[in-house]
């Protein structure tokens, strides 16, 4: 009788301590902690379908920007930099639309530009420093400092252009028609007048010579005649050299050069021997991330020599070339044409020599 009168007085549990038992298993829970259970399960879920949607939405935008811009190939993808070169080609391309890029990155205007010279390595330069992972390279030649209509557009206009990049990582962008521009040294400095030039230069005739051959393979290209090369650097009238010859007055380095110096400290323009470059890349390329207070990242494994193409190539996770039209066969030139012509660059090139503190073996 005890026994049953006492189970019969005992009072109820409180509501808020009623158990339940879960459908699925023997567990015995609170309510509150059974509420808590299913508002924590609600939340996983609602975080995996967010993050799941961003990542379709991701893929997404990087697919539909591929197949806009299906004719360009996009860098191979390195650490820290991975999606800004999955999305580098874009940088040149008049796009209003936002592209998908890491936090903490933006479009940062050049710490540094390769400014020439026309047709001595600077693709090949720019390539090169873009294996560097603290590099970022804009692909395209922008020519914002040296064609009128895009400098009208604005600096906002050259910044969209740039790719995106951590902070403490080196934007680069390259325009060779730079060096020789009369207005461009004025106008980087007015943009940044503590940046970083890079200058590479070849020897004059060879470079001359490669000039006229671009644009002679551009014209048979299109079934237009074009001048022997001895015609277009000799006058045949006079049979003095054509000083008004394009080609030829890009190769008086010290006339530009005087010019940049004006805006610019030495110190603040490294010059890349171009063929020192293109037989020894490594040589070279150590300077310019010594100049540029890089660390050491890129090493002689980074370099194939392409014995079919007669240059190196990159060899990173893939081999890297450059394009079909770069290394060109040259025309071949008359001996006494090739003398006349070192004979003519030979003062200028001292001049040059003056000017830099340095001598380049040039015969």
């Amino acid at each position: 009788m005890y026994e049953e009168s006492h189970i019969q007085d005992a009072a109820p549990p409180p509501a808020s301590h009623k158990r339940t038992s879960l459908p699925f298993c023997h567990v015995q829970l609170s309510r509150p902690k059974f509420v808590t259970l299913i508002l924590i399960f609600l939340l996983t879920i609602c975080l995996i379908v967010f993050t799941c949607s961003q990542s379709f939405l991701f893929s997404t935008q990087i697919l539909s920007v591929e197949t806009n811009i299906a004719t360009v190939k996009p860098s191979t993808l390195k650490t820290p930099n991975n999606i800004n070169k999955s999305i580098q080609w874009l940088k040149s391309q008049n796009l209003n639309r936002e592209v998908p890029h890491y936090p903490h990155t933006s479009r940062r205007l050049p710490q540094c530009i390769i400014v020439g010279v026309r047709k001595a390595g600077t693709r090949a330069l720019l390539q090169f420093l873009d294996v560097h992972p603290d590099v970022i390279v804009a692909g395209a030649e922008i020519h914002f400092f040296d064609v009128e209509e895009n400098y009208s557009l604005g600096i906002d206009w050259y910044r969209k252009r740039m790719p995106f990049s951590f902070p403490g990582q080196v934007t680069m962008e390259k325009s060779p028609a730079y060096f020789v521009g009369e207005s461009v040294p004025e106008r980087i400095h007015k943009m940044n007048e503590s940046i970083k030039l890079l200058l590479i230069v070849r020897e004059p005739v060879e470079r001359t010579i490669s000039d006229y051959t671009q644009i002679m393979l551009k014209k048979k290209s299109k079934n237009k005649p074009f001048p022997k090369f001895s015609d277009m650097v000799i006058d045949p009238a006079s049979n003095d050299i054509n000083r008004h010859y394009p080609g030829l007055r890009r190769s008086i380095y010290h006339h530009y050069m005087e010019r940049w110096l004006q805006y610019f400290n030495l110190s603040q323009i490294h010059i890349v021997d171009g063929d020192q470059f293109r037989t020894d890349p490594f040589v070279e390329i150590t300077k310019v991330e010594t100049f540029l207070n890089l660390a050491p990242r890129i090493q002689p494994s980074h370099f194939y020599f392409n014995k079919s193409k007669g240059f190196y190539c990159i060899k990173n996770a893939n081999i890297q070339c450059l394009a079909e039209s770069k290394g060109r066969q040259h025309p071949e030139v008359p001996t006494r044409v090739l003398k006349r012509l070192r004979d003519f660059f030979r003062p200028h090139n001292e001049k040059f020599f003056r000017l830099i503190g340095r001598r380049f073996n040039w015969g």
